[in-house]
Protein backbone atom coordinates (compact mmCIF):
# COMPACT_ATOMS: atom_id res chain seq x y z
CA UNK A 1 0.00 0.00 0.00
CA UNK A 2 1.16 2.96 -0.95
CA UNK A 3 1.37 7.03 1.18
CA UNK A 4 -2.23 8.47 1.43
CA UNK A 5 -0.43 11.51 0.33
CA UNK A 6 1.95 10.35 -2.38
CA UNK A 7 2.52 13.23 -5.06
CA UNK A 8 1.56 12.16 -8.37
CA UNK A 9 4.63 12.23 -9.95
CA UNK A 10 6.11 9.47 -7.76
CA UNK A 11 2.83 7.51 -8.07
CA UNK A 12 4.23 7.60 -11.75
CA UNK A 13 7.43 6.79 -11.12
CA UNK A 14 6.40 3.71 -9.33
CA UNK A 15 3.73 2.92 -12.28
CA UNK A 16 6.56 3.30 -14.53
CA UNK A 17 8.73 1.13 -12.75
CA UNK A 18 6.91 -1.90 -12.18
CA UNK A 19 5.32 -1.70 -15.55
CA UNK A 20 9.15 -1.63 -17.33
CA UNK A 21 10.40 -4.40 -14.66
CA UNK A 22 7.81 -6.69 -16.00
CA UNK A 23 8.32 -6.18 -19.79
CA UNK A 24 6.38 -3.46 -20.71
CA UNK A 25 7.05 -0.74 -23.57
CA UNK A 26 5.85 2.70 -22.28
CA UNK A 27 5.56 6.17 -23.80
CA UNK A 28 4.95 9.25 -21.24
CA UNK A 29 5.07 13.10 -22.81
CA UNK A 30 6.71 15.03 -20.16
CA UNK A 31 6.15 18.62 -19.41
CA UNK A 32 7.90 21.43 -20.27
CA UNK A 33 8.85 24.81 -18.88
CA UNK A 34 7.73 27.94 -21.06
CA UNK A 35 9.27 31.34 -19.98
CA UNK A 36 6.28 34.06 -20.22
CA UNK A 37 7.35 38.03 -21.16
CA UNK A 38 7.46 38.93 -17.30
CA UNK A 39 10.53 35.90 -16.89
CA UNK A 40 8.32 33.99 -14.84
CA UNK A 41 7.44 30.10 -16.29
CA UNK A 42 4.17 27.85 -16.42
CA UNK A 43 4.28 24.35 -17.20
CA UNK A 44 2.42 22.36 -20.17
CA UNK A 45 2.79 19.73 -22.19
CA UNK A 46 3.46 20.49 -26.03
CA UNK A 47 0.42 18.67 -27.67
CA UNK A 48 -1.88 19.89 -31.32
CA UNK A 49 -5.08 19.09 -32.19
CA UNK A 50 -7.17 17.13 -29.64
CA UNK A 51 -4.33 16.38 -27.87
CA UNK A 52 -5.16 17.95 -24.41
CA UNK A 53 -6.15 15.86 -21.60
CA UNK A 54 -4.17 12.82 -23.65
CA UNK A 55 -3.93 10.15 -20.69
CA UNK A 56 -0.45 10.00 -19.01
CA UNK A 57 0.80 6.54 -19.69
CA UNK A 58 0.59 3.79 -22.43
CA UNK A 59 1.63 1.15 -22.21
CA UNK A 60 2.20 -2.33 -24.55
CA UNK A 61 3.13 -5.93 -23.70
CA UNK A 62 2.17 -8.73 -26.37
CA UNK A 63 -1.31 -7.78 -27.80
CA UNK A 64 -2.28 -5.78 -24.85
CA UNK A 65 -2.66 -1.76 -24.86
CA UNK A 66 -3.22 0.36 -21.79
CA UNK A 67 -4.11 4.15 -21.93
CA UNK A 68 -3.82 5.00 -18.19
CA UNK A 69 -4.69 8.62 -16.66
CA UNK A 70 -2.76 9.11 -13.18
CA UNK A 71 -4.17 11.02 -10.47
CA UNK A 72 -3.05 11.82 -6.87
CA UNK A 73 -6.24 10.14 -4.17
CA UNK A 74 -7.68 13.60 -4.10
CA UNK A 75 -7.77 14.54 -7.82
CA UNK A 76 -10.06 14.16 -10.43
CA UNK A 77 -10.17 13.75 -14.21
CA UNK A 78 -10.52 16.47 -16.53
CA UNK A 79 -13.19 16.69 -18.60
CA UNK A 80 -10.77 16.46 -21.52
CA UNK A 81 -9.25 13.44 -19.76
CA UNK A 82 -12.70 11.84 -19.64
CA UNK A 83 -13.25 12.60 -23.10
CA UNK A 84 -10.08 10.94 -24.44
CA UNK A 85 -11.36 7.76 -21.82
CA UNK A 86 -14.84 7.64 -23.42
CA UNK A 87 -13.03 7.01 -26.46
CA UNK A 88 -10.83 4.88 -25.50
CA UNK A 89 -13.47 2.50 -24.11
CA UNK A 90 -14.95 1.84 -27.33
CA UNK A 91 -12.17 0.18 -29.22
CA UNK A 92 -11.92 -3.23 -28.89
CA UNK A 93 -8.63 -4.66 -27.41
CA UNK A 94 -7.84 -0.96 -25.41
CA UNK A 95 -7.68 -1.24 -21.99
CA UNK A 96 -8.37 1.89 -20.19
CA UNK A 97 -7.87 3.32 -16.39
CA UNK A 98 -7.40 5.78 -14.19
CA UNK A 99 -5.58 4.56 -11.71
CA UNK A 100 -4.91 6.10 -8.00
CA UNK A 101 -2.30 4.92 -5.41
CA UNK A 102 -5.19 3.19 -3.65
CA UNK A 103 -5.28 1.25 -6.54
CA UNK A 104 -1.87 0.11 -6.15
CA UNK A 105 -2.78 -4.08 -5.26
CA UNK A 106 -5.20 -3.67 -8.50
CA UNK A 107 -2.53 -1.98 -10.69
CA UNK A 108 0.30 -4.48 -10.19
CA UNK A 109 -2.83 -7.54 -11.09
CA UNK A 110 -3.30 -5.82 -13.86
CA UNK A 111 0.33 -4.79 -15.25
CA UNK A 112 1.35 -8.73 -14.22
Amino acid sequence: ILPEDIAESIFQDLVIGIAKGRGWRIAHFRKVRVLRKDLSYYYETPVAVDGKGFPDLELVIGERLIKAELKTNKNQPSKDQLAWGECYKKLPGVEYHVWRPRDWKLITSILE
